[in-house]
Formats: structure tokens, sequence, C-alpha cells
């Protein structure tokens, strides 16, 4: 979609606006235009407003330029805001640049739940077998019902066999969304036997 430079110059500008309202009807009208309004979205990743690098984090994820990763990855460990940090980590899995999976594995331990469930999430996106050990340990290692959940899903997206001894470790969990997703990764590694006990 062609658009006036002017009327998507005010877009962009509008991806700061203190209103989200207005942030997301923004974001909404510059992924209509298209990938020609990355140039103006790329530097807005290197500024000070968190609001609106948040925003232009969302829409070039849509866009997949892999030119934005790397300033998404300089943006993601200088961030303060957690909305800031949550869209650049899904801006991330939305790119699907391999760049992304190293940085992301040194932030896996650290930092606010949220943020740790995102990049496992978009670990799973990125399908890249480096994630695989990582996972594995946060699995074992958390407290966390929901890192847990979200752990057994990507490691299934990742189909690599040496999850499944560790996923069948919580076919019993107390969790009963965490017992469903054991038995929904056991079917994805063929693992049919053991239904019977996730299900109990």
């Amino acid at each position: 979609m062609i658009k006036p430079l002017n009327e998507v110059v005010s877009l962009v500008a509008q991806l700061g606006h203190a209103d989200i309202l207005q942030r997301r009807a923004a974001e909404e009208a510059l992924i209509k235009i298209g990938p020609s309004s990355a140039d103006l979205l790329l530097p807005i990743l290197e500024g000070n407003n968190e609001l609106s690098s948040s925003s232009a984090a969302t829409v070039l994820g849509c866009f997949k330029d892999s030119r934005a990763t790397r300033p998404l990855l300089n943006l993601l460990f200088s961030a303060n805001r957690l909305t800031t940090k949550l869209a650049i980590v899904q801006a991330l899995g939305d790119l699907g640049d391999p760049q992304a999976v190293e940085p992301l594995l040194s932030l896996l331990r650290e930092g606010h739940p949220l943020v740790k469930i995102q990049i496992i999430v978009t670990l799973g996106k990125l399908q890249d077998q480096r994630a695989v050990d990582s996972l594995i340990d946060i699995l074992m290692e958390t407290n966390s019902p929901s890192i847990r959940y979200n752990a057994i899903r990507a490691l299934a997206v990742l189909g690599d066999t040496r999850a499944i001894e560790p996923i069948l470790a919580f076919a019993k969990d107390d969790d009963a969304h965490i017992r469903f997703n054991v038995r929904k990764a056991l079917e994805v590694f063929g693992v049919n036997q053991s239904f019977d006990s996730v299900d109990a």
C-alpha cells in the first residue's frame, strides 16, 4: 500500500504517543503500509523513547527485516521498561533471525519472569537447536509452572529427542495444564506408551 510520505511520517510520530490506543492504531496502519516504512522505523530503535521503540519493534518484526536484529538486541540489553523488553523479544521471534539465539540464551536466567517466558516462546519460534540444552536446564530447575509449561512447548517444537526424558519427568505434575502439555509434547515425539501416566 503506497501512502504519501507525510502521512507515513505522521504515523511514525504517533508511535511515541502517550495513549496506547493511538500507538496501536499507528502500528496497525504502518503494518498495512508494509516494509516501505522500515527506513523510518529503524532509527527509532536507537532513540531514547521506549514507547516509540517498543512500537517500532512490533512493526519491524512483522516486516521480517533482518536489519532490525542488531538494533533490537542492543535495545533489549539497555531497555528499562518491561513492555519494551517483551515487545523486542516477540519481534525477534517474528523476524526469525538466528543471530538472536545466543543473546537470548544469555538472558534466559535473568530478569522478569514474563521476559523469560517470552524468550522461551521466541526460542521455540526460532527453531534453533542451540536452545535445546538451555531449555532443558530451565525446565528442570524452575519452580514456575508458567515457565515450565512454555519450556515444554518450546522443546516439543524443537523436536530434539534429548528432551523426551526431561519432559517425562513432569508426566504427573500437580498442574493439569502441564500434564496436558506433556501429553501433547509426547505426541510430537511419538511416545504413545506414556499417555496413561500423563492422564493419571
